[in-house]
């Protein structure tokens, strides 16, 4: 939709978010990238590279697209939309277990989930926050947040 003309996107917007003659979806989920490109549909992490530690200062990037899900956003809270909700996909690979975004693994630091690079529990929930901020910075309030998605997936 990001790539459409002025007047196409004000068309699937409406379809989308208008009240009146649309949907009026009141509610935007957002997938909380963990992946270090987009390929596949994935979405983009704002920490491609590990900091080497838990510890460590994380060097989170912020394209200002976030793999187009900023301009929708964007675009419901012009609708009025007043909820909107980011679900982490998973953790970034460096953090889990398998040491893979995908294909399952675990949070370094869970209970029975442990990993020799650390307990990476906080920095995943410091990851979290910095998401909110940049889309804060961007005019968009994160009302929810989810830290994974699909948790009964095997």
């Amino acid at each position: 939709m990001v790539n459409l003309g002025a007047e196409k996107q004000k068309y699937v917007l409406d379809l989308l978010f208008n009240t009146t003659t649309g949907a009026g979806f009141s509610i935007v989920r957002n997938g909380v990238g963990s992946s270090q490109n987009s390929n596949n549909d994935w979405m983009n992490s704002i920490l491609t590279t590990s900091p080497g530690s838990p510890s460590a200062t994380p060097k989170y990037v912020w394209d200002g697209k976030d793999s187009g899900q900023l301009f929708i956003s964007q675009q419901a809270v012009k609708y009025g939309v007043k909820t909107i909700y980011a679900d982490a996909w998973s953790a970034p690979g460096f953090m889990k277990t398998n040491n893979n975004d995908a294909n399952g693994g675990y949070l370094c630091g869970l209970k029975g989930h442990t990993c020799s690079s650390g307990d990476w529990r906080q920095a995943f929930a410091n990851y979290l926050v910095q998401y909110i901020k940049f889309y804060a910075e961007s005019g968009v309030p994160i009302t929810h947040i989810g830290h994974l998605n699909e948790p009964d997936l095997r």
